[in-house]
């Protein structure tokens, strides 16, 4: 492509810069499947995504112009920033001004990768394909351990969480989005050529929920799945056919095994949540609820109280309350919704896999899930859940209304 001598015009190499970025930040994406989140998912970010976005900063800065969606989100996170003043440990409000600044850089990615229509798609595809491929090893990995016996064990990701610890939510997570992106990608027109690429991804991952026995996964999956039926039910029969024949398998393999696992999954019950909810909601009193008990306040509950230490209150949007009171709550569920209404409206257009991973998304953290988009969210799971779908959505509605 030759380069262009109009001021206005876009170079090629202002193309090529934008490649690169596509290529940088839809890794990054993908490494949430591949990686241990936390200090990698901030050090990338950092050190590969934000250089490659600084070469094209004339479009970072633009989006972040004239998206209305990141001036609400900046108004959250100086919510959550100015809530620390009150916290219960000592009022530290200057914060981690890096995360601050990350967080900043991954909204601002967000919205220049979502304007881009086909490389938004082409990044959709790199993560389902991972979460497929990522899938597979790990069920080969996890249940070759000879005292580990499928729908026995709940499953795990073990590139991100190898050993007999946490999590099988949070794979459930991973399963559950790559897999309502495969859902979706089965009934396309134009991936006749990659169905079966598509029908094993879903196979696969759907497989991996069901594994996880993770009830806030599943029901995700469910949420997103039945947005997929009531939108586009005419091209949803193979994928309907792939995740039938794949729970025939799991349910299969725990009856041949005589597991109790799905029992007692159900038998659960709220896995203490309930409890969860209302020892952390009986320590608000009137202030708090309207402010919050403050960003640097540690949402969990001590050991003495339920036998065991809870690390969070294993619903996202409790913890935004708990945290930040009705003001940040809002300002979050104006945020999610904005983007959920976005998506909508492209649903109504023929685009609907925004709002099925966005509705898959929104019902996990129900269920599961700390800091969606704040100082300490930078490479957390949720972010990944939420705002990358509603900011998607809000920038793919933008670039339509500049060109209409």
């Amino acid at each position: 492509m030759q380069e262009a001598t109009d001021g206005g015009a876009v170079t090629g190499s202002e193309d090529r810069r934008h490649a690169v970025f596509v290529l940088v930040f839809g890794a990054w994406l993908v490494g949430f499947w591949c990686f241990p989140d936390g200090w990698w998912h901030r050090l990338a970010l950092g050190c590969a995504v934000l250089p490659v976005l600084w070469r094209i900063r004339d479009e970072w800065v633009a989006v972040m112009r004239e998206e209305r969606w990141f001036r609400l989100a900046a108004v959250l996170l100086g919510w959550q920033w100015l809530t620390r003043w009150w916290s219960d440990e000592g009022g530290n409000w200057t914060g981690n001004w890096l995360d601050v600044a990350l967080t900043v850089t991954l909204l601002g990615a967000v919205l220049v990768l979502g304007r881009d229509v086909e490389a938004t798609r082409r990044v959709l595809r790199w993560m389902v394909l991972a979460a497929a491929v990522t899938t597979v090893l790990s069920l080969i990995i996890f249940y070759a351990h000879p005292v580990r016996t499928v729908a026995e064990d709940r499953f795990r990701n073990v590139f991100v969480y190898y050993g007999e610890g946490l999590n099988p939510n949070l794979t459930g997570w991973l399963c559950g989005f790559g897999a309502l992106g495969a859902a979706w990608a089965c009934g396309r027109a134009g991936a006749v050529r990659w169905a079966w690429t598509w029908r094993s991804s879903l196979a696969v991952l759907t497989f991996g929920v069901l594994s996880t026995q993770s009830r806030g996964a599943l029901l995700m999956f469910v949420a997103g799945f039945t947005v997929l039926l009531v939108l586009e039910w005419r091209k949803a029969a193979a994928a309907l056919v792939t995740v039938a024949v794949a729970s025939v398998i799991y349910f299969g393999s725990s009856i041949h095994a005589e597991s109790e696992a799905v029992r007692e999954m159900v038998e659960r019950g709220s896995s203490g949540r309930v409890h969860f909810y209302a020892w952390l909601l009986d320590r608000m009193d009137g202030v708090d609820v309207v402010i919050g008990r403050g960003m640097a306040t540690p949402p969990v509950i001590p050991e003495e109280v339920f036998g065991w230490f809870v690390h969070h209150p294993h619903c996202a949007y409790l913890a935004q309350f708990y945290l930040t009171g009705v003001i940040g709550t809002v300002l979050l569920l104006a945020l999610l919704g904005w983007g959920a209404w976005e998506a909508l409206q492209l649903a109504r257009k023929g685009e609907a896999l925004l709002l099925i991973l966005l509705t898959g998304g929104g019902v996990a953290l129900l269920f599961d899930g700390g800091h969606v988009l704040s100082v300490f969210s930078v490479g957390r799971m949720e972010g990944l859940m939420v705002i990358v779908p509603a900011g998607w959505a809000v920038a793919r509605r933008g670039v339509m209304g500049r060109e209409g």
